[in-house]
């Protein structure tokens, strides 16, 4: 009874803890927008880097929002696209950032599920409830 009553524990610590944070998937364009058709969510693209404070402060405060999580990890496929990635080659970096218009980060890129842009946020702080709105207006954009 032990072993049963510590197991179950376990298994609702882990159903927990896996909750608490956004399931961002690494930005592969292809796959991502694919997948945005078939589920018909609206695609959060958050754009980070190696010595960004600014993403560091969206990851420590606004993605630790629990509404904020909740909400984006069930109406958004959420993905992150980190510029200082070594599995990034020089040249399709610089065709990403092209395509992108990234001069800077961090940005947070809101598609509808077609893979338009429907809006961007840059800067550092962003409060939940704007990220919330955003996704919000993808969602009704992708509904036309």
């Amino acid at each position: 009874m032990k072993k049963l009553i510590v197991m179950f524990f376990l298994l609702l610590s882990h159903q927990l803890f896996s909750q608490n944070k956004i399931g961002f998937i690494a930005y592969e364009p292809d796959s991502i927008f694919s997948k945005a058709k078939l589920t018909q969510k609206p695609v959060f693209l958050f754009v980070t880097g190696k010595g960004c404070l600014g993403c560091r402060i969206l990851e420590r405060n606004t993605f630790m929002d629990s509404t904020l999580i909740e909400f984006l990890n069930k109406n958004a496929i959420t993905t992150k696209l980190d510029l200082s990635e070594t599995a990034i080659d020089a040249y399709t970096l610089k065709a990403i950032k092209k395509e992108l218009r990234l001069y800077a980060i961090p940005w947070l890129i809101f598609f509808d599920k077609k893979g338009k842009e429907i809006q961007r946020i840059g800067g550092g702080y962003i409060e939940p409830d704007e990220i919330i709105k955003a996704v919000n207006a993808s969602i009704l954009a992708s509904a036309h």
